[in-house]
């Protein structure tokens, strides 16, 4: 019996500011320059924080949707610079 895997993305389970609290004090208390970079990047790709924007899941004209932080972020090959 083969066992079946799927790629799991941090990203999309980061849906509240508590999260994302959570998420990158693990990365400050020990982690690399690169590992603090990288979660950075995956707090910037989740879809459930809007940062300052309004309501990514509101479709309205004057939401600017998911990825509102990641926008504004200057970006080489996809990090954050």
């Amino acid at each position: 019996m083969t066992i079946k895997t799927l790629p799991l993305d941090p990203a999309h389970l980061i849906e509240t500011a508590e999260d994302v609290a959570h998420f990158l004090e693990a990365a400050f208390e020990g982690g690399t320059a690169e590992e603090i970079a990288h979660a950075l990047e995956t707090v910037a790709r989740s879809p459930g924080i809007a940062w300052g924007c309004s309501d990514p899941h509101n479709n309205s004209s004057s939401s600017a949707g998911p990825g509102c932080l990641e926008n504004s972020l200057e970006l080489k090959n996809g990090r954050p610079t």
